[in-house]
């Protein structure tokens, strides 16, 4: 398994460089800068959580919530020794991002011959609850095969239990819980979603910690896509290093 050098986290961020990175979209790109209940806006312009995402995302910093509070505590720790102290990054969602005080996004437009629009679909959303047990048990669509003749005897016998109107959700519930390592352990749901699309790239203009411009100089020869807003939105990055 490759090393990853997360060395730069040790440090405090020093902002004297200055790049411009050109990230060309291959397919419609959905942004949100919150996480709403039933529609999903999409922003024109990615915004530095965003692309704190996309670097960590193309570094191969694919980190697990629990690391990355562990992680945070540790620079915070470090952090009290020096002068500058740690500042919290805004958190909008699962993602708890590590790169945030390393650069700061100066300007970004589009570059592009036609006008981006915008448009509405549906986006097929995953989720996970515990107590979910209707709801999980009827969002799956794959199951292990050896649980299909007991979710159909569980089916037959809930349309029965409807007609005598007894409860059915813990019933559910249950059998989600004893039958869990068979079933799917995301529930999936459509959810409306805008998404952005044009013919062209963002044109980005951002102060950057050294370190990091060497870290991702290094990165984008051998690996120069990752993505924007959710995993649908494949996006090539050029770095151009500004004198």
């Amino acid at each position: 398994m490759k090393n990853i050098d997360l060395s730069i986290l040790g440090k405090d961020p020093d902002l004297s460089a200055s790049i411009k990175l050109h990230i060309e979209p291959h397919a419609p790109i959905s942004m949100v800068s919150e996480l709403p209940g039933s529609y999903y806006k999409a922003l024109l312009y990615p915004d530095k959580h965003i692309l704190c995402g996309l670097f960590e995302n193309v570094l191969g910093w694919h980190f697990s919530r629990k690391d990355r509070e562990i992680i945070t505590k540790e620079i915070k720790n470090i952090r009290k020794k020096t002068k500058k102290g740690y500042i919290p990054p805004t958190i909008r969602s699962i993602f708890i991002p590590l790169l945030s005080d390393f650069f700061e996004l100066d300007s970004v437009r589009i570059v592009s011959t036609d006008s981006p629009f915008f448009y509405n679909d549906l986006w097929k959303r995953a989720f996970r609850r515990k107590d979910a047990g209707k709801i999980h048990f009827g969002g799956t669509q794959n199951i292990d095969y050896t649980l299909v003749m007991d979710k159909f005897r569980f089916m037959c016998e809930n349309e029965r239990a409807l007609e005598t109107e007894e409860k059915t959700d813990q019933k559910e519930e249950k059998f989600l819980r004893e039958n869990i390592d068979r079933i799917s352990f995301f529930y999936t749901t459509p959810t409306n979603r805008e998404y952005l699309f044009f013919e062209g790239n963002y044109e980005c203009v951002i102060k950057m910690d050294p370190q990091l411009v060497d870290l991702l100089s290094k990165t984008l020869p051998q690996q120069n896509m990752g993505y924007l807003g959710n995993s649908e939105g494949w996006v090539t990055l050029y770095l151009e290093e500004k004198s």
